[in-house]
C-alpha cells in the first residue's frame, strides 16, 4: 500500500544555531556582512580594525550571530562602547540578548536597519527607559 507524501507528519525545521563567534569566524561572517554593505559599515569597519575577540577597547565587539549549517544568517555586535550594531533580519531579540549577556556590559543604544532595531527593542536586555534616541535615519548609496 503506497501513502501519499503528503499524509506524512512533517519534520519541524531546527532552531537556528546561536553563538558567540570568536577567532576564525571572521571569513563566515564577512560573507554574510559583504552583500548588505550599505547597512553594515559600522560592523566591517570595526570587525577589520579591531578583529573579533572583546577585550573592552574600542573598536572591539562581542559578536553573536545565527547560523544556518555554517552559514551567517544574522548578527549583533555589542562593542565597548554600549552600542548594539545589527544585521538581524530575523532572530534579533534572541541575538541582542546573547550579545548583551556574553559581553557583560548595559546597552547604550541600537544601530541598524529600521526593522532590525524595532525587532531587537523586543528584546529583555532592552529597558525602554535607557533609550535616549529614537529616531529613524535614512541611509542613501550610490551606484558607481
Amino acid at each position: 500500500m503506497r501513502t501519499d507524501p503528503r499524509d506524512r507528519p512533517s519534520t519541524p525545521m531546527p532552531p537556528p544555531h546561536h553563538r558567540i563567534l570568536g577567532p576564525g569566524d571572521e571569513p563566515a561572517l564577512e560573507a554574510f556582512l559583504r552583500p548588505r554593505l550599505a547597512s553594515s559599515m559600522f560592523l566591517l569597519s570595526n570587525l577589520r580594525a579591531a578583529g573579533i575577540v572583546d577585550r573592552g577597547r574600542p573598536y572591539e565587539g562581542t559578536y553573536a550571530a545565527a547560523f544556518d549549517g555554517t552559514a551567517v544568517t544574522a548578527v549583533a555586535a555589542h562593542y565597548w562602547n554600549g552600542m548594539v550594531v545589527l544585521q538581524a533580519p530575523d532572530q534579533t531579540a534572541a541575538l541582542t540578548g546573547l550579545a548583551a549577556r556574553a559581553a557583560g556590559r548595559a546597552i547604550a543604544g541600537l544601530l541598524g536597519p529600521a526593522a532590525h532595531v524595532e525587532a531587537a527593542r523586543q528584546a529583555p536586555a532592552i529597558s525602554p527607559a535607557a533609550v535616549q534616541l529614537d529616531e529613524t535615519e535614512s541611509l542613501y548609496r550610490l551606484e558607481l
